[in-house]
């Protein structure tokens, strides 16, 4: 199946997932929770420093 975020490289599909996750994936369990952009860099940021 076909995503929408296929085309996109692991950050920028990150970014939209965390951005609104219902969208992204109809149906998903993960809920939009409203964060700022800021926000979702910050978050990102984070999760690079555990690989």
């Amino acid at each position: 199946a076909y995503l929408p975020y296929e085309d996109l490289g692991y950050e920028e599909a990150l970014v939209e997932w965390l951005a609104n996750p219902p969208e992204v994936k109809p149906g998903s369990f993960m809920p939009n929770l409203g964060l700022t952009a800021q926000e979702i860099d910050d978050l990102i940021a984070w999760l690079e420093t555990l690989r």
